[in-house]
């Protein structure tokens, strides 16, 4: 959770503490670690919807 959360704040060019405040900021009625799970999950969601609409093979590369 740590790396994701340390990849996405150099994403958005800010840092972990600004990043979780304002996680903290658009929570309603859930935990902040709960906050936390989702944005992480919608942002390599978003992530990925974007790579696919660009015809990028998203799946892993399988070795034998």
């Amino acid at each position: 959770m740590w790396e994701a959360l340390q990849e996405i704040a150099r994403r958005q060019e800010t840092n972990i503490n600004q990043l979780v405040t304002e996680i903290d900021r658009r929570r309603y009625s859930s935990s902040l670690t709960a906050a936390i799970r989702v944005d992480i999950v919608d942002f390599y969601r978003a992530a990925a919807s974007t790579q696919s609409q660009r015809g990028v093979d998203l799946r892993p590369v399988l070795k034998n």
